[in-house]
């Protein structure tokens, strides 16, 4: 799969085993897809190290087309002025990946969806019916969808072919996109193929994975039992800050390890925590809390 994250406050810097190195700020986009295999680490910047600071931003899944699960790793950004917005009476729109609202991103993604900002100041915005999946996730402020309210920190998975208001006053992301199959999930490693996932465990307990270049330790330690993959399905997240090392790996997948669960790729959602994660068209959402990093 690929991970995409985007902040909304704060940055971080992000390194990984394709040899990529890129800060990514409020607004920015960056999209590693892992194909065969990838390791990343996602760290604090150095100049923000000794003094408080903000991090805010959501990190998705997103399933690969079955032809391009074992393809090569490689990496995207797409910086602030790059993302295509559009502002209306009382609403503004990004559009981080993919093509929405009359307008496409750079960073087009691997099939058909879209990942979208929705700023709201006491506008509306109707949801358009260009995916066949859609949700909607509030971010923070009073946001409804269709005249309900959704909680902070809440996903709305939205009926096909319908299409409610968002309204109120708050930021809200709405994501989508085309189904791509059933996926098999073992903490780190997704796969259409669960003996590809049993060859991941492999080659990760036996360090056969790429590096990081610069940003290697000789024992690639998580931080918790969730780092082995015979610890048990899915394991569970440590607490971490982007000053710890972030690195994660996949046959066709990464995370950082703010990303919450490891349910079945479907068309579900599943609340925990202060995060709530879904599977939709093959996405997975984890959010950073807003807090000091």
């Amino acid at each position: 799969l690929s991970t995409l994250t985007y902040l909304l406050a704060g940055r971080a810097v992000h390194r990984d085993s394709t040899g990529s190195v890129q800060t990514i700020e409020a607004v920015a986009v960056n999209w590693m897809t892992a194909g065969a295999g990838v390791t990343h680490t996602e760290r604090s910047h150095p100049d923000d190290v000794d003094r408080p600071r903000e991090l805010f931003g959501v990190q998705t899944w997103v399933a690969l087309p079955d032809h391009d699960e074992d393809g090569a790793a490689r990496f995207e950004h797409a910086a602030i002025d790059d993302v295509p917005t559009d502002s209306r009476a009382g609403v503004r729109v990004a559009v981080a990946t993919g093509t929405a609202f009359g307008m496409s991103s750079p960073v087009a993604g691997s099939s058909p969806l879209m990942l979208v900002d929705v700023s709201l100041d006491g506008g509306a915005v109707a949801v358009e019916r260009d995916h066949p999946d859609r949700a909607v996730v509030a971010l923070d402020g009073a946001v409804t969808v269709a005249g309900s309210p959704l909680p902070v920190g809440s996903m709305a998975v939205l009926d096909p072919g319908v299409r409610p208001e968002l309204a109120g006053t708050g930021r809200a992301i709405l994501l989508g996109g085309d189904p791509v199959g059933r996926r098999h999930i073992w903490w780190n490693f997704v796969h259409s193929d669960p003996d590809r996932i049993e060859h991941a465990k492999s080659d990760w307990r036996s360090q056969r994975f790429p590096v990081v270049p610069g940003d290697h330790a000789e024992e690639m330690d998580h931080g918790g039992d969730h780092a082995d993959p015979e610890a048990g399905e899915g394991g569970e997240h440590g607490d971490s800050t982007l000053d710890e090392v972030n690195r994660t790996v996949a046959t066709s997948g990464g995370q950082s390890r703010e990303v919450v669960g490891q349910e079945s790729v479907g068309e579900t959602a599943d609340r925990r925590g202060e995060g709530d994660v879904a599977r939709v068209t093959g996405h997975g959402l984890g959010m950073l809390p807003r807090s000091p990093a």
